[in-house]
C-alpha cells in the first residue's frame, strides 16, 4: 500500500530542482553584485544585457531543449515583445516625433515597464495561440521549418509596418527603465521557473515526446499538442531547462526508499472486456489480419502465438489503438473506440512494444513517472508509485541513471514498469521476454503472475518463448496468415492439428528442400 504523505510533502524531483535553481540564482546575483560594487557603468550595462539575453535564451530552451525541436520562432516573439514594449513605454511627446504616423489606438499610453510587460505577455499568449494551432500536428523537421516560416512572416510585417516600427530605420526614444537589478531579478525568476518546469507534467511530456514520440503517445495525449502548449508557455511563463539532460542536481539522495504501489483495483470502466469484432488490416495487397473476433477479460492471462509474419503484432497494435483497422471494431469496457493510442491508454489499455521504446535521455525514474503522472493526483504520489513499480521489476537501484545505460533485458522490464504505472485494466505485452536469459524470464513470469493476482488485470502477450507461454498463460490464441486457427487452453492448443501444421509445416518443407542438397554434398 502507498504511504500517506504529510501535508507539506514536496516531491524529491521538485526539492532537487528548487535547490539547483537557487544555486544558479545565487551565482547570477553574485555576478550582479560584483558588477554593482566593483564595475564601472559600462560593465554594469554589459551584465544587464547579459541577464536580458539569458532570459531570452531560457525561453528558447524551454521549447527546443525539452521538445527536441529546433525553433526559429523565438526570435519572432522577442521582436514583437521588444517593439510593443518600446511603443507602450515611450514618452508621449517623443512619440509624436519618432512615430508621427503611429495609429491612434497605439499612441499616448506612456506606461511603466511592468505595466507594459503585462500587456506584452497577454499579446504573446494571443499570438502563441494563433500561431501554435496550425503547428499542432507538426513535429521534427516540419515543425522547425514552420517556425522558420513564422519568423520570416513576422520579420516581413515588422519591416513593412513603418508607421509602427520605423521599418529598417533605428527605433529610438525608448526609456531605459531596465537596470542591473531589474534584469537580474527577471533572469532569476526565469531560472527558477525554467528548472522547475522540467519536473512538471508538461516538462516530462515534452521530454518524453522528444525521446520517443510513438512511445509517448501511448502514455498521454500531449505527444503533438504539447508542442503548441510549450510554445505559448515560452512567452507566458518563460521557463526552460538550462543544462539539458544533465542539469545540476546537488541534493540528489542515493538512498531513496521505494514505496510499493497500491494493490487496489485499477481505474473503473463500464465492463471488464477488451473485444475485437471482425477485425482486419490490409497493407496494399497484403492482408495482415483477416476477420479476427476475440474477447479478453480481466483477471486472465492470454498468450497470442504463431509463426513469424502471422499478424500477431498487427493485431496487438489494433487492440492498443496504435493503428486503425481496415475493417471491424475494438471496444474497451463495452465502448467502441476509434484508433488513438492515448485514448485507449486512458480507457485502461497499456502496452509495451516489440522494439523497445524507452526514453533513453531521461532517467529510469522519469521514464515511469511520466506515465504515473497521468493517473496519480500529484507529482509526489506519481514518484512514489513509479518507485514502487521499479522496485517490483528490480530496477529501483537504477532510478537516477539515464535509461540509455540499462542493459537490453532491463529496458524490457522498464517498459513493463512504465505500462503498469498507468494502472491499466488490460496490459498488452509484445515479446516481453525478448533478450532476457532464463533466470530473467522466470522472474518475469513470477512478476506478471503476481500482478495479475493483486490487480485482477487482463494480460495479453505475444511471445515466442513457448516455455514462458505454457507456464504463464491459461488461454492461448494461435494466429496463422492473419486468421485465428486455435483458441483454448495450453493443453488443447498443443494437440491441435492446425497448430502443429502451422509450426511444423514450414520446417518440413525446408527439410525436404535441404535433403537433395545434403545428398549431393
Amino acid at each position: 500500500m502507498s504511504e500517506s504523505k504529510p501535508s507539506g510533502f514536496m516531491p524529491a524531483a521538485f526539492r532537487n530542482a528548487t535547490a539547483d535553481a537557487l544555486c544558479m540564482v545565487a551565482v547570477l546575483l553574485l555576478v550582479a553584485l560584483a558588477a554593482f560594487i566593483f564595475g564601472s557603468a559600462a560593465m554594469q550595462r554589459v551584465v544587464t544585457y547579459a541577464a536580458i539575453m539569458l532570459t531570452a535564451v531560457l525561453g528558447l530552451q524551454i521549447f527546443s531543449g525539452n521538445s527536441g525541436i529546433v525553433s526559429f520562432g523565438q526570435a519572432a516573439f522577442v521582436g514583437l515583445g521588444a517593439y510593443a514594449t518600446g511603443i507602450l513605454t515611450m514618452p508621449t511627446a517623443l512619440q509624436r516625433t519618432a512615430l508621427r504616423d503611429l495609429p491612434q489606438f497605439l499612441a499616448g499610453y506612456q506606461l511603466s515597464f511592468f505595466a507594459a510587460l503585462a500587456v506584452v505577455l497577454a499579446l504573446a499568449v494571443i499570438v502563441g495561440l494563433l500561431t501554435g494551432t496550425p503547428l499542432l500536428r507538426l513535429s521534427g523537421s516540419s515543425a522547425s521549418i514552420a517556425t522558420l516560416a513564422m519568423l520570416i512572416i513576422v520579420y516581413t510585417l515588422l519591416v513593412a509596418g513603418r508607421e509602427i516600427t520605423r521599418g529598417s530605420q533605428p527605433f529610438y526614444g525608448v526609456p531605459r527603465e531596465v537596470g542591473l537589478w531589474t534584469a537580474a531579478a527577471v533572469a532569476s525568476m526565469a531560472l527558477v521557473a525554467a528548472r522547475l518546469f522540467r519536473e512538471t507534467s508538461f516538462g516530462l511530456a515534452a521530454r518524453a515526446a522528444a525521446n520517443d514520440e510513438r512511445g509517448a503517445a501511448v502514455l498521454f495525449g500531449l505527444t503533438q499538442g504539447v508542442l503548441a502548449i510549450a510554445m505559448i508557455l515560452v512567452i507566458w511563463r518563460r521557463p526552460t531547462g538550462l543544462f539539458g539532460e544533465r542539469e545540476l542536481n546537488l541534493l540528489r539522495r542515493p538512498g531513496r526508499q521505494a514505496v510499493m504501489a497500491s494493490t487496489a483495483p485499477p481505474r473503473h470502466v463500464e465492463s471488464d472486456r477488451l473485444t475485437a469484432v471482425h477485425l482486419s488490416r490490409r497493407y496494399a495487397g497484403v492482408v495482415a489480419v483477416d476477420d479476427v473476433s476475440l474477447d479478453f477479460e480481466t483477471d486472465s492471462i492470454t498468450g497470442i502465438i504463431g509463426p513469424n509474419g502471422a499478424g500477431k503484432t498487427t493485431l496487438l497494435n489494433m487492440l492498443a489503438g496504435d493503428i486503425k483497422p481496415s475493417a471491424g471494431t475494438v471496444s474497451v469496457g463495452g465502448v467502441v473506440r476509434q484508433a488513438s493510442a492515448f485514448r485507449f491508454a486512458r480507457s485502461g489499455v497499456a502496452r509495451t512494444f516489440q522494439n523497445i521504446r524507452v526514453f533513453p535521455h531521461m532517467t529510469v525514474l522519469e521514464n515511469v513517472v511520466v506515465a504515473a503522472r497521468q493517473v496519480e493526483p500529484d507529482l509526489g504520489h506519481a514518484e512514489a508509485a513509479a518507485m514502487g513499480e521499479l522496485a517490483r521489476m528490480g530496477l529501483e537501484r537504477f532510478a537516477d541513471q539515464p535509461a540509455a545505460r540499462l542493459a537490453y533485458g532491463q529496458r524490457r522490464r522498464l517498459e513493463v514498469a512504465r505500462a503498469l504505472a498507468l494502472k491499466p485494466r488490460f496490459l498488452l505485452l509484445d515479446e516481453p521476454a525478448a533478450g532476457m536469459n532464463a533466470v530473467e524470464t522466470a522472474e518475469l513470469v513470477s512478476i506478471l503472475s503476481t500482478v495479475r493476482t493483486e490487480r485482477r488485470i487482463g494480460v495479453v502477450l505475444i511471445e515466442h518463448d513457448m516455455r514462458l507461454v505454457m507456464n504463464l498463460c491459461e488461454r492461448i490464441v494461435v494466429i496463422d496468415h492473419g486468421r485465428v486457427i486455435a483458441d483454448g487452453t495450453p493443453g488443447d492448443v498443443q494437440k491441435n492439428p492446425a497448430v502443429i501444421a502451422a509450426y511444423l509445416g514450414s520446417r518440413t518443407s525446408r527439410a525436404k528442400t535441404a535433403a537433395p542438397e545434403n545428398q549431393t554434398a
